[in-house]
């Protein structure tokens, strides 16, 4: 059989062009809740009597976050997967790289992002009033709304190296929603998927003779006690059935790291000496968005005990 000595050649496969320009996903300042943007020109509080002036303002939110989210961005390199979309894009990251000890500078500056993000949304300039359901909720827990105030004020002073004061809403094993206070050093975050990157106590002042010392979870244990009126956790633990570390909400942070306070109060404040960080938790107390926390806290009504 007779084979022409002409062949059709193979249609070549036609390869996509490549894109010019490399799209690139990088993280963006976030925007500040409702009217929260005035904040940057104003400060926070009337001028007679502010909690952080425009200045601080300045320091604490637009510099702050503008190196953290630069530096943020180096790290992660434009990868889509490190970047995702909305408002909660900083606190996935930080959880998902919470247990990767190699991306624990990735962590550091997700983290303290969202955290100082969280802190300035919970923020008024305007003294708001407290919801009712809120009130009731709070004063179940903590005795007061005094008494939580007070608590959060003790805790802050206490803590001799920089980190978060956070009120967290979670649920004892029982089902039952409870508020308690939570301390995070350094750029620590609340959430339990981080695991140990809670940081919830300073190294440098745990007590390295106690059982904990050889052990994070006792570490935890101990640590991660409610400042309640339920007292201690192992106390709370056997009134309400335990407490669920998975269901743990933050509803409102307090930022005791320095660069945030000592622009506008320094190290003592006034002729008379006063220390400045409890000045500024003060004056912080004054200026929390209560509508904020309550949002966060999606309270429902308590069923009434059953006679």
């Amino acid at each position: 059989m007779l084979r022409p000595a002409l062949r059709i050649p193979l249609r070549r496969q036609i390869q996509p062009l490549r894109p010019l320009v490399q799209r690139r996903f990088e993280h963006l300042m976030p925007v500040l809740q409702k009217d929260k943007q005035q904040f940057l020109e104003h400060g926070i509080g009337p001028e007679d009597d502010q909690f952080l002036s425009a200045r601080a303002v300045d320091l604490a939110w637009t510099q702050y976050m503008s190196l953290a989210l630069k530096k943020l961005n180096r790290l992660t390199n434009g990868k889509e997967n490190d970047v995702s979309t909305g408002r909660d894009s900083l606190r996935d990251l930080a959880i998902r790289t919470a247990r990767d000890p190699l991306n624990a500078p990735t962590f550091n500056y997700a983290s303290m992002a969202h955290n100082n993000h969280f802190f300035f949304d919970g923020l008024s300039s305007e003294p708001v009033e407290m919801p009712k359901l809120l009130r009731e909720a709070l004063e179940q827990d903590f005795g007061s709304i005094e008494t939580l105030q007070r608590e959060f004020l003790v805790t802050a002073l206490a803590m001799f190296g920089p980190g978060f004061v956070w009120l967290v809403k979670t649920k004892t094993t029982a089902g039952r929603d409870v508020f308690r206070l939570l301390p995070t050093y350094l750029a620590g975050t609340p959430y339990p998927k981080a695991h140990y990157r809670r940081q919830p106590v300073d190294m440098n002042t745990a007590d390295s003779q106690g059982p904990e010392a050889n052990s994070v979870d006792g570490w935890m244990n101990k640590q991660q006690a409610a400042v309640s009126s339920d007292g201690s956790l192992e106390k709370t633990e056997k009134a309400n059935g335990g407490i669920s570390e998975t269901s743990l909400t933050p509803v409102l942070c307090l930022n005791t790291w320095e660069h945030v306070w000592t622009t506008d109060y320094g190290i003592v404040y006034g002729e008379k000496e006063r220390e400045s960080k409890r000045l500024y938790v003060s004056r912080w107390w004054k200026h929390i968005d209560w509508d904020v926390v309550s949002s966060l806290a999606n309270i429902r009504p308590r069923p009434e005990p059953k006679l």
